[in-house]
């Protein structure tokens, strides 16, 4: 196993514990989100929720990208996997992103469907990208 897989290894997993540890302690992990009110001082659920949805996405991924890199048989088209793991993980970020803005705030729709156009144009850019690997 070359380096960068062990590197890979190792942040996939502490960003998968770093997930798991704001979910239970929210308090110490998302501590500058917070604001106060009176004496309490309140976290935000909703920047809670998508922080530990972005630090789960983040190690899943970085841990699909080190299997990747860990199979001597994917080597010819390592390129195309890890780009499209990359594309893929990118596009379910956003979309969840902007449904969490868009639960918070309706005037938000023009930029949801831009965005609705960016992942699928995302998508078909990972797409093509297998169809020149391919040929």
């Amino acid at each position: 196993m070359d380096t960068i897989s062990i590197v890979l290894i190792i942040t996939g997993i502490a960003s998968i514990a770093m997930a798991i540890f704001g979910k239970f302690r929210p308090d110490i992990v998302y501590k500058g989100m917070a604001y106060k009110i009176g004496n309490r001082e309140l976290t935000i659920p909703e920047k809670q929720r998508w922080g530990f949805i972005v630090f789960l996405l983040f190690g899943i991924m970085l841990l699909l990208l080190t299997v990747v890199l860990s199979i001597p048989q994917w080597q010819t088209y390592q390129k195309e996997i890890l780009f499209s793991i990359i594309m893929v993980m990118t596009v379910v970020m956003l979309l969840l992103f902007w449904k969490m803005v868009l639960s918070q705030n309706e005037r938000y729709r023009i930029s949801l469907v831009i965005v609705l156009l960016l992942s699928v144009s995302l998508l078909a850019v990972a797409a093509y990208f297998w169809y020149v690997a391919l040929i």
